[in-house]
């Protein structure tokens, strides 16, 4: 997988596009991949600088499948929680 398809995949699942930087922006809030020589980085900058939450893989298509892997994933969370609070937010009026 390369980052265009990577796109895709995330545009399909409506992912704001604020909350990553495929080419490697470093002012992104959210996560970046980072191609660094034959490497690729994914990682989350602090406010201070500091690379946080920092893999390397040696290949576009490990990195992009982990980061897909991971959107995936935080897609179903948000998706469970927000149906959680819905729930219970209409138990406490009654």
């Amino acid at each position: 997988m390369q980052r265009k398809e990577l796109k895709a995949y995330l545009d399909n699942l409506g992912i704001d596009e604020d909350t990553y930087s495929l080419e490697g922006d470093l002012s992104c809030e959210g996560i970046i991949l980072f191609q660094n020589y034959s490497n690729w980085e994914v990682f989350n900058l602090s406010e201070r600088g500091t690379r946080e939450n920092f893999r390397v893989f040696h290949s576009e298509d490990e990195a992009c499948r982990f980061l897909l892997d991971k959107f995936i994933k935080w897609k179903d969370y948000y998706r469970k929680t927000e149906k959680h609070d819905k729930g219970t937010q209409g138990d406490l009026g009654r």
